[in-house]
């Protein structure tokens, strides 16, 4: 048997709140006794940034040829080393069996969420090095973990204010001009978090010749990618997260109003603010499509994504039932073997993770000051009232965009536990739609 080892998240979905504590175990197995210098493991957070763009060149001799430039750039977030076991100078004997290495790493505050996309990423990995004696090769094992940046919605207050949007054309053909066609657009507030439903009313007033049919509706990211070499060039990408179609026609001189709405899936807040190199925005589109080769009349309205929802307001959260898919752990941490850690001290205005047991959302207590012993597991007891009692904690699933490869330059074809990685971000069960009692 080769020698194996493996990560163990004392956290069941390896999701973190920045400023808390990453806590586990790795195993290692051996099938004999090995003689080795020392087990290290490496925390590092980083962004990545890279794609590369075609162009048709003659040479010296009159010929086609295609040119190929990649555009990058990379940003480090933190980077810590540690020794488990051994140290760089000496040996050690570990005898066979498996033998478990507890670990622990805090998550700077200012780190990013995590972010897996088409041109790059913003990841957390650990990767655990078993330096073996010389003329003997290293055994290495990685894994993956998401961060979570906390944005409270309630402490916008531009994403509490309703939004109206109107925009207006005419249509010419040929000498004669058409009366107006104006598409408005009306949102209680701008702010939702994953699991809500954003409702919007759009009305159609047609004073043209032109038919309207259909009306789109499409909430979609939009990504900006920053590289810096060889030159600093930035690439645009647009990706729909959900999309509606009004099947309804808006007759000439006619007028019309729609009801509509969209659930937001599992997709990271707005907040890559600490990122320099990746900028995340979100869209509701709002098209209607108009007959003939005319050009369509669009609102284009942004919309924030949080990770704390609105608790006032005609959108506030109102619980529906938990949803737990099989082989999932519960979205209830107080259920799990393993609760989920509240997040080390933020400043006020900045959320924290929900309590182990008993739901809410909590302010923990003081944290240890630097080089202090790290707790081997995470405390299932909070020691401070909860900052929202009356909300349940989230679920944590995956982006609904599959992820990438974790490979990197540094890993070889031994390193073990290499594998696609989708992070998790937290989504809410939001009752039915409407405000909240007393509200």
């Amino acid at each position: 048997m080769p020698i194996e080892m493996q990560f163990h998240f004392d956290n069941p979905y390896a999701t973190f709140y920045t400023g808390q504590t990453v806590t586990g175990r790795i195993t290692v197995s051996v099938d004999k006794p090995k003689t080795i210098r020392a087990i290290t493991v490496v925390f590092k957070g980083e962004a990545e940034v890279k794609w590369s763009e075609s162009e048709t060149k003659q040479d010296s001799q009159g010929k086609d040829y295609t040119d190929y430039t990649d555009y990058k750039a990379n940003e480090t977030y933190y980077e810590n080393q540690f020794y488990l076991v051994g140290s760089a100078n000496g040996e050690l004997e570990i005898p066979a069996g498996e033998h478990s290495y507890p670990f622990s790493c805090q998550i700077p505050l200012s780190a990013p969420s995590s972010f897996e996309g088409e041109h790059g990423h913003i990841r957390y990995t650990a990767k655990a090095v078993l330096d073996r004696s010389a003329w003997k090769f290293n055994s290495e094992c990685k894994a993956a973990f998401t961060v979570v940046a906390p944005l409270d919605l309630n402490t916008l207050p531009q994403v509490k204010e309703p939004i109206e949007f109107e925009n207006s054309k005419s249509f010419c053909c040929f000498w004669c001009k058409s009366g107006p066609l104006t598409l408005t657009v009306r949102l209680p507030v701008s702010g939702y978090v994953p699991g809500q439903t954003i409702p919007f009313q759009i009305e159609i007033e047609n004073g043209s010749n032109i038919r309207i049919h259909p009306i789109n509706c499409v909430l979609r990211k939009e990504v900006k990618w920053h590289a810096q070499t060889p030159i600093q060039k930035t690439k645009i990408s647009k990706t729909t997260l959900a999309d509606i179609a009004v099947d309804d026609e808006v007759n000439p001189h006619d007028s019309k109003s729609f009801s509509k709405d969209i659930v937001v899936p599992a997709v990271p807040p707005s907040n890559l603010s600490n990122c320099g190199i990746i900028d995340l925005e979100y869209i509701l589109k709002i098209e209607a499509v108009a007959g003939g080769c005319h050009r369509n009349l669009s609102a284009r309205i942004p919309i924030v994504m949080g990770t704390i929802p609105l608790l006032t307001g005609p959108t506030a959260y109102k619980p529906g039932a938990a949803v737990v898919q099989p082989g999932q752990p519960s979205p209830n941490p107080a259920a799990n073997s393993t609760p989920i850690p509240s997040p080390t001290p933020a400043p006020a205005s900045v959320p924290t993770g929900p309590l182990p047991a008993g739901g809410g959302w909590n302010l923990p207590p003081p944290a240890a000051p630097p080089g202090a012993p790290q707790p081997a597991a995470p405390s299932a007891a909070p020691s401070a009232p909860p900052l929202y009692p009356q909300l349940p904690p989230p679920s944590y699933e995956e982006s609904i965009f599959k992820g990438n490869n974790i490979k990197d330059a540094s890993d070889n074809e031994h390193t073990m536990g290499i594998q696609d990685f989708t992070p998790r971000y937290p989504v809410w069960s939001f009752g039915p739609l409407g405000p909240q009692q007393g509200q």
